[in-house]
């Protein structure tokens, strides 16, 4: 993956991370994910013959994190930017990501029961082109795409 490509980051599910639990949270209108626990899989429903492309010019994507006090915003917005930051990986979750209309979904999950960080195995989604990642290259702690990942503006103060 060249350093210069962009990821959009469409889905994460979080097993168990202070406001979330069992909880699948979706950032983007153009395609509905859902992961299930139990068979490991992501199901899609692809929402694209309603959506518009580049309704805000072909330099912005835009989602809106909205929400009551405490409800979680500020925890998933740190979660997003720690991706970024190539951290190891330590909430057992699943990302959706795309690169250049290809997919890819990961499931980061504790390998022994010391719950110090999670590895990642990749998982594919029917329906859409997959991104294949070799697992080999990377980390097996981190999120492969930390580079890639734009940079959020997070602040804990209203202005």
């Amino acid at each position: 993956m060249k350093s210069s490509e962009k990821i959009i980051i469409h889905y994460i599910w979080f097993e168990d991370n202070i406001r979330y639990e069992n909880q699948g949270i979706n950032f983007s209108t153009k395609y509905r994910f859902l992961f299930d626990p139990e068979e490991k899989k992501i199901y899609v429903h692809d929402n694209s013959t309603e959506y518009i492309d580049h309704f805000f010019g072909d330099n912005i994507d835009l989602t809106a994190i909205v929400g009551m006090n405490g409800s979680g915003k500020t925890t998933l917005l740190r979660f997003i930017l720690s991706l970024r930051s190539g951290n190891t990986i330590h909430i057992p979750c699943v990302i959706v990501i795309e690169v250049n209309s290809e997919f890819w979904a990961g499931r980061f999950y504790f390998e022994d029961e010391s719950k110090k960080n999670c590895l990642w195995e990749q998982l594919n989604i029917e329906g859409l082109k997959n991104y294949t990642l070799n697992q080999n290259h990377y980390n097996k702690y981190r999120f492969a795409f930390s580079e890639n990942t734009r940079i959020i503006y997070l602040t804990e103060m209203f202005s």
